[in-house]
């Protein structure tokens, strides 16, 4: 994987981009409580996605030379990561328990589930 994706910000920013343009997409077909939900999940799960890249293909020496290049005091990176599943998760459940209509049905308790779950 390459380097760009090494820093969690930009992982945050690419997922944050790509959950923007899902959210946006499905607002035109969809009820606006589910593409938020939506959303929101496409986001956490882009983040995962793209941390997973980075970390699995990751051997011995690999591990090695990414540990080199590691920030041991990353505060900024965790306080943003740390606010944005926080707030992911209220706003989630706070749609699924606050929208009527299809929020509350099947559909919109999985990815309110997926999105806890992801964040």
């Amino acid at each position: 994987m390459a380097r760009i994706w090494h820093g969690p910000r930009r992982r945050l920013v690419a997922g944050t981009l790509l959950g923007l343009v899902v959210g946006v997409v499905l607002a035109i077909t969809t009820e606006p409580g589910i593409a938020i939900m939506v959303g929101i999940t496409a986001a956490e799960l882009a983040y995962l996605g793209l941390s997973l890249a980075v970390l699995l293909p990751l051997d011995g020496d690999g591990t090695r030379a990414s540990s080199g290049r590691e920030d041991f005091r990353p505060v900024t990176d965790e306080i943003l990561v740390g606010v944005a599943c926080a707030l992911a998760v209220v706003v989630m459940v706070a749609l699924h328990l606050g929208a009527g209509g299809h929020a509350v049905d099947s559909l919109g308790a999985g990815i309110t589930v997926l999105g806890v779950f992801a964040a």
